[in-house]
């Protein structure tokens, strides 16, 4: 897939930083692989959400709305995964040789050698997930926004894992799903459905809601891992 100017001029403008400050890069790094400082920040939220005191029917609308935003996320990770299949593959920008990329300290750019930059995926989940927020509370939804842009979205840019528009590709296509996640339609059909579960079936549904928690802030790496392994036993590998 051909690079664009607009993705040459901001993904240059930004390795120009690159090996100027090493402990910046080695941060940036960590930033990009911890789970914990990427989807752990937005599930805290997302579990403080849940149990915020308040009138039962307040509640009940902000827990069809967390129920709208974890759906919305599967959507969009599962949409994002199988576009690649159909598209152009797109070299990261760290792969790409016209770019002459200066690599950051504390990169491993072998790792990325097999995937291809458009879409973003940590964009499509984690902006799928913001935008749900957005929708039970714009203070916590912006909030949830500001970090998706600065601590999730910023890294992969600055790495040059992404290229910008890999980044807008990905928040349009979850910011989009979280739309339709929380329309009337959705929300009385789908998800209002499944709340109802949550009193009829607390045990079971609390089960499901912290796996499905956990899964969510490592990005289903478990879940792919165990779907590669079924799929192809003989190549598998981390």
């Amino acid at each position: 897939m051909p690079i664009n100017s607009f993705d040459y001029q901001i993904s240059t403008s930004l390795n120009h930083l690159c090996r100027k400050y090493e402990i910046f890069d080695r941060m940036i790094v960590m930033l990009s692989d911890n789970h914990l400082l990427k989807g752990g920040v937005l599930m805290l939220i997302i579990w403080y959400l849940w149990y915020q005191p308040g009138k039962d029917k307040r509640n009940a609308q902000s827990r069809v709305g967390i129920i709208s935003a974890f759906l919305s996320s599967f959507i969009s990770i599962f949409i994002v995964r199988i576009l690649p299949k159909v598209m152009e593959f797109r070299a990261r920008p760290i792969l790409n040789p016209d770019n002459h990329f200066i690599e950051p300290y504390g990169i491993n750019r072998n790792i990325f050698d097999n995937q291809t930059s458009m879409p973003s995926d940590h964009c499509s989940l984690f902006f799928a997930l913001a935008t749900g927020i957005f929708f039970i509370s714009r203070r916590w939804g912006i909030v949830a926004i500001a970090y998706v842009l600065l601590f999730i979205s910023f890294p992969r840019l600055y790495l040059g894992l992404h290229y910008a528009t890999d980044i807008l590709a990905g928040a349009g296509i979850g910011i989009l799903f979280a739309v339709i996640a929380n329309s009337k339609v959705f929300r009385s059909m789908v998800s209002e459905k499944i709340h109802q579960l949550s009193i009829s079936h607390t045990a079971v549904f609390y089960m499901v809601f912290f796996f499905i928690s956990y899964e969510i802030v490592e990005m289903f790496t478990s879940l792919r891992h165990i779907a590669t392994f079924m799929l192809h036993p003989s190549t598998f590998q981390l």
